[in-house]
């Protein structure tokens, strides 16, 4: 078996940070979608 090599604690913590940042990205992108086609909605109901 190879040797595995981790990553620094300064690549992961930027990873982490990286994925969190995307998260909150797509969370607000989809959460608005939600909202204006909620509201698109209740303009035919």
């Amino acid at each position: 078996m190879a040797k595995v090599s981790w990553p620094s604690k300064q690549t992961t913590l930027q990873h982490t940070g990286i994925v969190i940042v995307i998260s909150l990205l797509v969370a607000i992108f989809l959460g608005g979608i939600d909202f204006l086609l909620n509201k698109i909605l209740e303009l035919f109901i």
